[in-house]
């Protein structure tokens, strides 16, 4: 019996909404005190804003999926971590080398290699959860 009417794809979407609107409610007050606060001048912020939302997004697909994965375990908050970690590296990892030459003063061809790993990254993840988030979330 299912409690709500829904397609379940139309659950996950709604969780990745919400997900990536607290984050990026978050990023829009962060970003903003760690470039004041560091004494950065940026001279390509539209590459910076890219690779924010792009690493946001491969977090909250992977992060929604496998959070709906572990939500009824005993251990959830044991092992939605030991889970997360290694299938998020590839976009901490891309993420935190096209920040640092970004803030380094590199220009946008210098991080198209860290971005079609972004990219790839978030269609891949996006297209796998939309496939199995019905399967993962069956009573």
């Amino acid at each position: 019996m299912r409690l709500c009417p829904v397609e379940r794809t139309s659950l996950f979407m709604g969780k990745v909404i919400s997900s990536a609107v607290l984050i990026f409610m978050v990023e829009l007050v962060t970003v903003p005190l760690f470039i004041i606060l560091f004494n950065y001048t940026i001279d390509n912020l539209p590459s910076l804003a890219l690779v924010i939302l792009l690493g946001t997004l491969g977090f909250v697909f992977v992060g929604t999926l496998l959070s709906a994965l572990t939500v009824n375990t005993r251990t959830r908050e044991i092992l939605l971590p030991v889970i997360i970690f290694p299938v998020i590296t590839p976009v901490i990892l891309s993420s935190v080398t096209a920040t640092s030459r970004i803030l380094g003063g590199d220009d946008f061809a210098s991080i198209i290699g860290e971005l079609q790993v972004l990219i790839a990254y978030d269609i891949i993840f996006f297209i796998a959860a939309q496939l199995v988030f019905e399967y993962v979330i069956e009573e």
